[in-house]
């Protein structure tokens, strides 16, 4: 055979087989869907099934990525999504979406139900809600309301912020729940001594429940990105779909086919073919993954190597425009001036008492509520960054980053005297501080990046490492 012909095939062939092992992963995703409800604006079921859902007051927002009419919102009154009544697995069975909540401490919150409760003294079917405390609730009811006709189980303080979050439950049979929050199982207590789960003949709402008494309760907030599917999935599935709304499909078998062509006449053709194909697989599997983090340690341990900034060796009052390091550079604040080095007085964070501040010009009027807005530097990628809040008040600093186009590429925010840190597939271009939050005045310390690298290295590369440094995290979080 010819040798040219023989090589040709055998890339092709290889090709052939990394795409058939990039897109199983995700193919996997779509076996046991029951119900699949994008939230694109509209309830069509995206699962092929036919369960289609209704509207009834919520309209488009932006989604967790910042994608206008990407998600729907709901005012906390009256709204809700009625997905009907047909999308009823038997145990096991997985409920998976995303929420944003406007008020993490309402009584009661409610995500998704499968059987509507036509009175307070009867519930039946799967659900998935929130509750004063930050707790996160996954729950089967099997008919009159006592505890020995229903099963909770309850991860307390899982849930404590305005921020998109993903949720996920699998009922694997009686007292065997898995809840994960953010692609992370959260444990928590049973409650309640049900034998199973049973359903009556009535539909299910997203953003609606009735409570003990007929009362009602409903969701202030918005929702996205919700699958039902008749068997329990496993981990690394549930790491998948919390990696962002609308996990895409795999990279499409035509590219493949048009390089095959072109290598069966000339050689150099076929490895530039390959590269290409890589790349789009590459790209299209881990697109936009935004993974965040509240512990210092596993965010350093999966983004390794990193170079942190404690702020120490700065006189305090010194206005800070850069640090090389990093990689980054500071914009200049909406009131005048750059981002300053503040004496505490106390060390509210592991770094010591000096924190980068957006209030150049003292405690006044002229820097409150101004964003700290950071930029990478020309010739530089950053994927992963972390930091802590400085501050002694009850605030949650948000950090939220963007690429090189200004799209949000996701957000992570650190209560007073935490940690919080993201890695992302996506070279970082900007992250913003939000200013507009508790009073004002922002603390920022022990400030990280991943080692920079150089701009010029490839996106196929840039692709390898995220999927290294992904790997990492899906092995620690098993």
């Amino acid at each position: 055979m010819n040798m040219k012909l023989n090589f040709s095939v055998l890339v092709m062939c290889v090709g052939v087989c990394i795409l058939g092992l990039c897109s199983s992963g995700e193919a996997s995703i779509s076996d046991g869907l029951v119900a699949w409800w994008q939230l694109n604006n509209d309830g069509t079921d995206a699962s092929g099934n036919g369960n289609h859902a209704t509207f009834s007051g919520v309209v488009p927002t932006a989604d967790a990525l910042g994608r206008a009419d990407r998600a729907m919102a709901f005012d906390g009154i009256d709204d809700f999504i009625d997905i009907g009544s047909s999308v009823k697995p038997a145990m096991a069975l997985t409920v998976s979406l995303w929420a944003q909540i406007n008020d993490p401490n309402a009584t009661s919150t409610p995500l998704f139900r499968n059987d509507t409760v036509n009175s307070g003294a009867f519930r039946y079917g799967a659900e998935l809600w929130t509750q004063s405390g930050g707790n996160a609730i996954a729950s089967v009811y099997e008919g009159y309301s006592m505890s020995s006709n229903r099963q909770h189980k309850l991860a307390g303080g899982v849930w404590t912020d305005q921020l998109w979050h993903h949720i996920a439950v699998t009922f694997n049979g009686s007292f065997d729940f898995n809840l994960y929050v953010d692609g992370i199982d959260v444990g928590g207590d049973y409650r309640g001594t049900g034998s199973g789960l049973g359903y009556s003949g009535g539909g299910g709402r997203l953003g609606h429940h009735q409570i003990s008494g007929g009362a009602h309760s409903w969701l202030n907030g918005a929702m996205d990105d919700v699958r039902v599917y008749d068997r329990a999935l496993s981990a690394d599935e549930i790491t998948l779909l919390a990696s962002q709304p609308d996990v895409p499909e795999p990279a499409s078998l035509s590219l493949l086919a048009i390089g095959g062509l072109a290598m069966l006449r000339r050689r150099r053709t076929a490895i530039c073919l390959v590269g290409v194909v890589l790349l789009s697989i590459t790209t299209a599997t881990y697109a936009a993954t935004f993974d965040t983090f509240g512990d210092e340690t596993e965010w350093q341990n999966t983004v390794a190597p990193t170079v942190l900034e404690n702020f120490e060796s700065y006189a305090t009052g010194s206005q800070i425009t850069e640090l090389t390091a990093l990689g980054v550079s500071f914009e200049t604040l909406a009131g005048g001036g750059h981002p300053h080095i503040y004496n505490h007085g106390a060390n509210t964070t592991p770094y010591g008492s000096r924190h980068l501040g957006n209030f150049p010009n003292g405690i006044n009027a002229t820097n409150r509520w101004d964003d700290i807005v950071l930029t990478v530097l020309p010739g530089t990628t950053i994927t992963a960054l972390g930091f802590w809040n400085g501050d002694g008040q009850s605030d949650t600093l948000v950090a939220t980053a963007y690429d090189a186009s200004g799209q949000a590429l996701g957000s992570v925010g650190a209560y007073k005297g935490n940690f919080a840190g993201f890695l992302s597939s996506t070279a970082v271009a900007k992250v913003v501080f939000d200013g507009n939050t508790g009073d004002g005045w922002n603390h920022l310390d022990g400030l990280q990046t991943n080692v920079p690298e150089p701009a010029s290295l490839s996106l196929l590369a840039i692709g390898g490492l995220a999927m290294l440094r992904r790997s990492r995290l899906i092995r620690r979080r098993k």
